[in-house]
């Protein structure tokens, strides 16, 4: 597998402090230009870790030693997804958008519209928030309103393998970095309040806490509550600006206390 990365994309990579990982969340979190911040931004759609492995391994050689390597785990990253997984469907936007000659922090968004400037207004977020929570009930078989009880058994029966894969794909990536004498880290992004007001009691213990817990070699940026409502586009997507507030967060954070290079 190779990235067919410009010139001065590759540059880019190369003297990268900061680099991210992950699913559309991870793509929607990240804006090193307007923060001016040197980093890459490797977000990609759908929600696990399927295909993160060999594209860090074809890029870990470019990266300096040292590079912060954020791993964006989302809500869901670790659930069993009725969705389709094709890696040819999530490396296409790679071989498409890298043909462009546009800066490379600005190809993160694959999803045929550019990222909005600011936050939406109330009403908005709320029918998006309820288009999501439509979504992930289908993907993940759930009933995701703020009042239903969560049948814990079940859903840790279903997703139990998954489970089990998605953690034992971010160790490898963990491994990976280590070799390449890189830090990384888990990166819990923010969510709107509003989305997380109306997730049933219990859901992200399930699906996000307890698989962090089995991972305690990997430092972890816990963001769930960090921006206001104000700062998204969507439950789970942040405008251009919150993506700028949120990357100079953290970068700051890692810059005061500093990630150790990631051990096996």
């Amino acid at each position: 597998m190779a990235v067919p990365f410009s010139e001065a994309q590759r540059h880019v990579v190369e003297t990268a402090e900061m680099v991210n990982f992950g699913s559309g969340p991870s793509a929607y979190a990240f804006e090193y230009r307007r923060s001016g911040i040197k980093g890459f931004n490797f977000g990609m759609t759908p929600s696990s870790f399927l295909m993160e492995k060999p594209l860090l391994e074809y890029v870990a050689p470019m990266l300096p030693r040292g590079c912060a390597v954020i791993l964006t785990v989302c809500p869901f990253s670790f659930g069993k997804n009725n969705g389709d997984e094709n890696p040819r469907r999530r490396f296409a936007r790679y071989f498409r958008l890298y043909e462009s000659a546009e800066p490379a922090d600005e190809l993160w968004f694959p999803y045929g519209a550019s990222r909005e400037e600011s936050g939406c207004d109330a009403e908005t977020l709320e029918s998006r928030t309820t288009s999501m929570l439509n979504i992930w009930s289908k993907e993940f078989d759930l009933a995701l309103t703020a009042h239903a009880p969560l049948d814990v058994t079940a859903i840790r029966a279903r997703n139990a393998e998954a489970f089990d894969i998605e953690r034992a794909r971010l160790l490898e990536l963990h491994e990976t970095c280590r070799r390449f004498g890189l830090k990384s880290c888990l990166l819990l992004p923010p969510l709107a309040k509003t989305l997380r007001e109306r997730l049933p009691k219990g859901l992200l213990d399930i699906f996000l806490y307890e698989n962090i817990q089995k991972l305690p070699q990997i430092p972890v940026l816990d963001y769930t509550a960090g921006l206001d409502d104000a700062d998204f586009c969507g439950p789970v997507f942040l405008s251009l600006n919150g993506a700028v507030r949120l990357t100079k967060t953290i970068a700051a954070e890692i810059s005061a206390c500093p990630l150790k290079p990631s051990d096996a």
